[in-house]
């Protein structure tokens, strides 16, 4: 008789080993080909906060329609340099546009 938990439970290892390889390069993905770095302050062009300024927090590796990208995060700045509670994003295909 078929042992369905043995099965499925090596499949799930299976499963997380590939997770975590694809993660591990998105990331890698991100590091190289983002030309923007965490700390560095930028001007927000589009949406809510369009003309403002803003610091990125984190990038990360994205993956949209099986390609591989990036995604900036950060926070807007007051005018008077200070973060405020807003945040902002953008990816790859924003950046191009």
């Amino acid at each position: 008789m078929r042992d369905y938990e043995k099965e499925y439970t090596e499949l799930a290892v299976v499963r997380d080993d590939i997770k975590n390889k694809i993660e591990s390069l998105k990331e890698d993905y991100a590091k190289e080909n983002c030309p923007f770095t965490v700390g560095q302050e930028v001007k927000i062009l589009g949406y809510v906060h369009s003309g403002k300024q803003g610091i990125i927090e984190n990038i990360r590796g994205a993956e949209t329609l099986n390609a591989l990208g990036w995604i900036v995060y950060g926070t807007v700045l007051k005018k008077n340099g200070e973060k405020s509670v807003f945040e902002f994003s953008f990816n790859d295909y924003n950046y191009k546009l």
